[in-house]
């Protein structure tokens, strides 16, 4: 019994034994599996991280190798900008050198989120800016902050002088966001006074735009918009430079080694025009409506050139103002030249045989059909000669003329004296009027006898027109194309503006020393119409008054005109002016003549100037013969 027991304790012993060495077993083969699988995390963790630094290595070595030099230039590019550099434009001269357009140095203020992620720091920016410059625009920092894409920039001010904008250049370092450029403002010292001959500068408009763009303008570029800015843009407009700017995180602009490619300002342009004649003729106008235009007859020049009203070059939306005007009656108007036309009908009589001496009677009117037809002096003149009816400009004579000679004479004549035809001023890019010679209406008898004074529906003509022909008058017969352009920069220094010959009047000696006394009695004798003025004997003024009436839709009105050149010897200067609505030529007219001559003799006498060289071999306008505006005959000669 007491060995069975014993054998049962042996048997509990070895199973439990075994029991204990199965489930050490069984820890070790758990512990060996958990390590196992440990090495096979750490086996694929090794793997992905030598794919994962295969990789980087590979890309490293193509970024490096294959588009190493491509992305170094997008990095540079990100802290590297070429930013072009705006030019002058060329200054506009008067003939002695006198400023009537320059470019003042201006700068540009504006701010720009670029690389600003706090807006406090950009609510310090706009505080000191509001401080600093009061004329700056500075808007809420939110409006700032939401730009898109983050370097577009928000304009504050733009053409700040010197003065204002060098406290906020002192502070720029310490203000982010903030960039100050250089620009120019286009200034006019003499704004209204040469504002049709300089014009003013503009933005470019919607429609202008692809064309400048195809020429290689940026899209806020200032281009000229009226009279030489316009005409003569590409010449003075300028070459832009190129700067690099370097900027750090914060957009703030670092210094640079680099150097920039310096812009080259524009031509300079250099006009016929003489500053204190043009400041007179804009003076004497004052307030009139009307022009005043002065030519050096022996070579065309334009010595002044002012219509009335005007406006500030400087302010060009000042022309839609009450009592200003962008029109330039100089060269755009076209109305009946009245009595000052009489030279045509005098020179078409003379170039057709007709005598000096023919005589006709002048009772104060004549009948045209109903129509009572009066001569300007109701009285009458009586008997008179060719130089007497220009001295007294007698209605009837030319009628009688102008009945004998015909529209087709007549018209051929006009255009000898360059009537109906440009004058190739080359003021405006858009060009000019050539006004009206013959046309519609020709077939009527009545108008053709007004167009013999000048009046009616078969004559118009700008001021330019009429004081060209006189020019012809008093140089002996040539008419030039007038210019107001003396030289035009060029790289080599500066191109002389040559003058072109538009026709010559094929009259003798004899016929024009007729016409020459008959146009110093207008002046000098107690008969003349111009008498009135008093001008100096020793000026030798030669001239013509004019009386033209037209109506209007307020009612009829007479445009007074007045047209001389002196000394008539030796003629130097022709000067035409025209009052609308003043009435009289010789009374009203005349008199602001004798103003502007006083003051020509004046700067003469002080300036002492020599006489031009004045060369006689002058190109003769080769114009194109296919145009009928230009197919011009000669009158031929007949006897009346």
């Amino acid at each position: 019994m007491n060995g069975g027991l014993l054998a049962g304790r042996d048997d509990f012993r070895f199973f439990r034994a075994r029991k204990k060495r199965q489930t050490m077993f069984g820890d070790r083969q758990k512990a060996t599996q958990e390590q196992n699988l440990f090495l096979l995390r750490v086996s694929v963790l090794v793997i992905l991280a030598l794919a994962a630094f295969g990789f980087l290595g590979v890309r490293i070595a193509f970024l490096t190798l294959a588009r190493g030099q491509e992305l170094y230039k997008l990095s540079e590019e990100n802290i590297v900008s070429r930013e072009k550099v705006p030019a002058p434009r060329g200054p506009i001269l008067d003939r002695f050198g006198r400023v009537l357009a320059t470019s003042e140095a201006r700068f540009n203020l504006s701010v720009s989120p670029f690389h600003i992620e706090d807006a406090g720091q950009m609510e310090a920016t706009l505080e000191a800016v509001r401080r600093l410059c009061p004329r700056a625009s500075v808007p809420p920092v939110d409006t700032v902050m939401r730009l898109r894409p983050r370097w577009k920039r928000h304009f504050l001010a733009s053409y700040l002088t010197m003065e204002e904008a060098l406290p906020m250049m002192e502070r720029q370092a310490l203000l982010p966001g903030l960039q100050i450029e250089q620009t120019f403002l286009r200034a006019y010292p003499h704004g209204r006074d040469a504002c049709f001959l300089t014009g003013y500068v503009g933005r470019i408009t919607n429609a202008q735009m692809d064309t400048y763009l195809e020429q290689g303008y940026d899209r806020d570029d200032i281009v000229g918009m009226a009279e030489l800015e316009r005409k003569y843009e590409y010449r003075l407009r300028g070459e832009k430079g190129m700067q690099i700017v370097h900027r750090d995180a914060r957009g703030m602009v670092l210094p640079s080694r680099i150097e920039p490619e310096p812009a080259r300002g524009g031509a300079p342009l250099t006009l016929t025009i003489d500053l204190d004649l043009q400041t007179t003729a804009t003076h004497l106008l004052k307030d009139r409506s009307g022009v005043l235009v002065a030519m050096d007859p022996r070579n065309g020049q334009i010595l002044a050139l002012a219509s009335s009203p005007n406006f500030d070059s400087n302010h060009p939306e000042s022309a839609g103002l009450p009592g200003n005007s962008e029109y330039d009656k100089v060269i755009r108007s076209a109305l009946n030249p009245g009595s000052t036309f009489k030279l045509v009908t005098a020179t078409c009589w003379l170039l057709n045989g007709g005598s000096p001496d023919y005589q006709v009677f002048c009772g104060g009117h004549i009948t045209v059909g109903k129509r009572l037809m009066h001569c300007d002096y109701r009285y009458g003149h009586g008997w008179l000669n060719l130089q007497q009816a220009i001295e007294r400009s007698c209605n009837l004579y030319f009628y009688d003329l102008a009945r004998k000679m015909g529209v087709q004479r007549m018209t051929e004549t006009a255009y000898l004296f360059g009537f109906g035809r440009p004058s190739r001023i080359g003021l405006r890019a858009q060009g000019e009027n050539v006004g009206r010679i013959g046309g519609a209406g020709a077939e009527h008898y009545g108008n053709l006898l007004m167009m013999g004074i000048g009046q009616g529906r078969l004559v118009s003509v700008t001021p330019l027109q009429i004081v060209n022909a006189y020019a012809a008058l008093a140089n002996g017969g040539t008419l030039y194309s007038p210019t107001v352009v003396k030289s035009v920069g060029t790289p080599d220094g500066q191109e002389e503006m040559s003058a072109f010959v538009l026709d010559t009047i094929p009259w003798t000696d004899a016929q024009r020393q007729i016409l020459l006394k008959g146009f110093q009695d207008v002046i000098q004798t107690r008969w003349g119409t111009g008498r009135r003025a008093k001008f100096p004997k020793e000026w030798k003024v030669a001239g013509k008054t004019s009386s033209a009436e037209r109506v209007t839709a307020a009612g009829a009105v007479t445009d007074a005109g007045f047209v001389c050149f002196a000394p008539s010897d030796k003629p130097e200067i022709c000067v035409y002016i025209l009052l609308e609505g003043a009435g009289h030529g010789g009374e009203f007219a005349a008199p602001l003549a004798k103003g502007f001559l006083a003051e020509y003799f004046k700067l003469k006498e002080e300036r002492a100037i020599p006489e031009p060289d004045l060369d006689p071999a002058y190109p003769l306008l080769d114009l194109p013969r296919d145009l009928a505006l230009f197919a011009l005959k000669r009158p031929t000669l007949a006897t009346p």
